[in-house]
């Protein structure tokens, strides 16, 4: 059991490592500049969500008439939903291995409160040294191309922490405009 936290890392990278090749390959030509991990405050197998500037456009000017608002309102509303993203775990697939290692871990309802915790925060922080290894390695590009991006491990329902690992992984611009559009 004490490697499992460590193989869940590794597995990890690999599913989103993957998840970019795939992403990348599929959508050749697409600006992304939204990809989150999330998941349940049981700590669950993270699930992801993508936007680019394109698919944005597309899912606004479709939502925009059913709830009576207009395309810009209803772009600000979806930017930064992962539900709402047409990607919205697309590529699942690749976390197979990754969900298996996190039902190998301890039930988190058979916890204890204190022994809960640090079970949930192992599980988070796995996620976040993860996605923080694919962006070291330039999973999401460098530059102008890196600086598009808005990456975040989110839990669901949102809580003050996706705030603190928000800051840890974007530049100060992102936080904020995440933030504007009803980031917590």
């Amino acid at each position: 059991m004490e490697n499992t936290i460590q193989d869940i890392e590794m597995a990890l990278v690999t599913a989103l490592r993957l998840t970019l090749q795939d992403l990348y390959q599929d959508y050749p030509a697409e600006d992304f500049y939204y990809f989150v991990l999330s998941t349940t405050g049981e700590g669950l197998c993270p699930s992801h969500a993508i936007w680019s500037e394109r698919l944005l456009d597309q899912e606004a000017q479709r939502q925009a008439p059913e709830c009576g608002c207009d395309v810009e309102s209803m772009k600000a509303m979806l930017r930064f939903s992962a539900a709402d993203s047409p990607l919205f775990e697309r590529y699942q697939h690749h976390f197979q291995a990754v969900n298996q290692l996190f039902l190998s871990r301890p039930c988190i309802d058979d916890l204890s409160e204190n022994e809960w915790q640090t079970e949930f925060d192992l599980r988070i922080n796995t996620m976040l040294n993860a996605l923080k290894t694919v962006d070291e390695a330039q999973g999401f590009g460098v530059g102008e191309q890196r600086a598009r991006w808005f990456i975040n491990v989110e839990v669901i329902p949102p809580d003050e922490s996706n705030l603190s690992r928000a800051i840890q992984l974007n530049r100060k611009e992102k936080v904020e405009a995440w933030l504007d559009l009803g980031g917590e």
